[in-house]
């Protein structure tokens, strides 16, 4: 089955790295963004393995495989982050530490990923949420644990919060906690709550 990606232009990547920064910059507590902190913000592994995604995802999608197979083995030799050229990251994720991750599928804006985080699926089933035959949708607002797991063709609904080491085969419904293996829904919850059990700092209106 043929893969329809959607065409992201230049300017759009750029709108999406901005958002990466400014969610760094508010997980890190920095105040204001000069051009030493943008500086500083870029020297860190979590936003230079956002950079040579994008750059790997806008040639894949412009029909460059060649260039976005380049930036995509780059990320792999320096970070041994897995993170397919083909998978749809919104703007405003953020990641701590990228080493070891892989992740393929649909995830929108404003996405937390924990370290040893997997998502993908495979070809176990060829159903298709949105992401592609096999793989997940992540909502945005979404908390992904450490070393969790959201794996085949299943949909995390918006300001949920996933266990650490969780194992997620199943759909999770918006603001709900699952954990577990395989995970559980066990509760849902109320607004500002998971900023509050995460310690995420809270966007600034």
């Amino acid at each position: 089955m043929e893969i329809v990606l959607e065409k992201i232009s230049l300017r759009e990547t750029w709108r999406r790295f901005k958002m990466d920064i400014h969610a760094f910059a508010r997980h890190t507590c920095i105040e204001k963004l000069s051009w030493r902190k943008w500086l500083s913000c870029f020297m860190t592994p979590g936003i230079q393995v956002l950079v040579l995604y994008r750059l790997s995802h806008y040639f894949f999608v412009k029909g460059h495989g060649v260039i976005a197979r380049f930036f995509y083995t780059l990320n792999l030799v320096i970070f041994g982050a897995d993170i397919g050229i083909a998978s749809d990251i919104g703007g405003g994720c953020y990641i701590p530490h990228p080493v070891g991750l892989v992740i393929y599928g649909d995830l929108r804006e404003n996405i937390y990923i924990s370290h040893l985080v997997g998502i993908g699926g495979g070809r176990i089933s060829d159903a298709d949420v949105g992401a592609g035959p096999g793989l997940p949708v992540i909502e945005s607002d979404v908390y992904i644990g450490a070393k969790s797991s959201i794996h085949g063709p299943i949909r995390i609904g918006r300001g949920s919060l996933i266990g650490l080491h969780a194992l997620v085969i199943k759909d999770v419904p918006p603001n709900t906690i699952a954990m577990g293996v395989p995970a559980r829904n066990t509760r849902r919850l109320s607004p500002g709550e998971l900023e509050t059990i995460t310690l995420i700092p809270p966007k600034k209106l």
